[in-house]
């Protein structure tokens, strides 16, 4: 919906935040929760106990994490072992009252299922950067939603982040020469 309402939401203190993929991004989201005195929980192929231990990350099962935490953020890269990793039966593991976000990539949720959770109120809500469509049709049952967040996938949509992207290139250019 295009509307302006107020949000209410959660507290961070005290909650517990589910990480789907540690790498960059997902410790990069970990650094910036440290402060919020919040439990962090993730999930990953690959342990990378040296960074965990230095921000506060407990590793856990895919399972676990999904149930325990309050709001779960995806940053796993998209191949054919997680395309659609989160689908009906790892939603009905999580809260009632949590939230899912991804931003990583919209392949990764199974969308038939998310809405439905969505509707049910199997999960309290979701905030999505990403979709398996993009751009998002106008016709999408999530833009009908109220308990759903759209952005159009424009987090990395800044001017520093191309910079580096263009710098990123330049490098990986210059290495393969």
């Amino acid at each position: 919906k295009n509307a302006w309402a107020p949000l209410i939401g959660a507290e961070l203190a005290g909650s517990t935040v589910g990480i789907l993929g540690f790498g960059a991004v997902g410790k990069t989201l970990a650094r910036r929760l440290q402060g919020f005195d919040c439990k962090l929980l993730a999930y990953d192929t690959y342990h990378d106990t040296q960074a965990a231990a230095a921000l506060g990350v407990e590793f856990a099962d895919l399972n676990t994490v999904l149930s325990q935490s309050d709001a779960v953020s995806v940053h796993l890269a998209l191949t054919e072992q997680t395309r659609g990793i989160i689908y009906r039966e790892h939603l009905a593991q999580m809260k009632p009252t949590a939230v899912l976000v991804n931003t990583a990539r919209g392949g990764l949720v199974n969308d038939q299922d998310l809405l439905a959770a969505l509707k049910a109120g199997v999960i309290a809500g979701a905030g999505l950067d990403v979709f398996t469509v993009e751009p998002l049709p106008a016709e999408s049952e999530y833009r009908s939603l109220e308990n759903v967040i759209l952005t159009p996938h424009s987090a990395s949509a800044t001017f520093e982040a191309y910079w580096k992207m263009y710098h990123a290139a330049v490098d990986i250019a210059a290495n393969f020469f």
